[in-house]
């Protein structure tokens, strides 16, 4: 397939490298990531789940901080249990 300017592009080979890649990213998969989930699940752990419910701090408006803290992970206020 020629371009404009007389280059070339290799659409087999292209084609063939994405192939390649995702067959590659499923061999890791399988083997690294499907392992590691059962191992943490026998170990009482959950990976790669739901994220921890969060909530604003009122004092400096920080959006990251976990809705079970008690003081505040960035300027260290205290902060009301959630009920």
């Amino acid at each position: 397939m020629a371009r404009p300017g007389g280059q070339r592009i290799d659409l087999g080979s292209f084609i063939g490298a994405l192939i390649y890649f995702v067959i590659f990213m499923a061999v890791v998969y399988y083997l690294i990531v499907v392992p590691y989930r059962a191992y943490m699940r026998k170990r009482g752990r959950e990976v790669f789940g739901d994220p921890q419910p969060i909530r604003v701090c009122p004092a400096c408006q920080s959006a990251d901080v976990p809705a079970k803290a008690t003081k505040c992970l960035h300027c260290a206020s205290e902060l009301s249990p959630v009920v």
